[in-house]
C-alpha cells in the first residue's frame, strides 16, 4: 500500500512539474515574440527621427519637399509593412491554434 501512494504521489509531482515547465516555455515564447515586434516599432521610430533631424538640416524650400516624402514613402511604406506583420503573426497564431487541436 505504501509503494502504491510513492508511485502516485510520483507521478503527480512529475505532472505538475512538467505542467508548470510547459506553461513557462509558453509565456517565454510570447514575451519574445513581443520583445521582437518592440524592437521593430523602435527601429522604425529611431528612423523617422533620423530622417526628420536630417531634413530639418536643409534650407526651407528643400525641407518641405522633403518632409512630403518623408510622409509619402517612410511612413506609409513602414505602415503598410506593419500592417503586413501584424496579419502574418495573427496567421501564425490562428495557425499554431489548429494545430494544436
Amino acid at each position: 500500500m505504501f509503494e502504491k501512494d510513492i508511485i502516485i504521489f510520483t507521478t503527480i509531482a512529475g505532472s505538475v512539474v512538467e505542467l508548470i515547465t510547459g506553461l513557462s516555455f509558453w509565456v517565454y515564447n510570447k514575451c519574445i515574440k513581443q520583445l521582437s515586434e518592440y524592437h521593430k516599432r523602435l527601429d522604425s521610430i529611431e528612423k523617422y527621427l533620423t530622417s526628420i533631424q536630417m531634413a530639418d538640416k536643409m534650407s526651407e524650400s528643400r525641407r518641405e519637399e522633403m518632409y512630403k516624402w518623408l510622409i509619402q514613402n517612410v511612413m506609409l511604406l513602414d505602415l503598410g509593412c506593419y500592417k503586413t506583420n501584424q496579419n502574418e503573426n495573427q496567421n501564425n497564431d490562428q495557425n499554431e491554434n489548429q494545430n494544436n487541436n
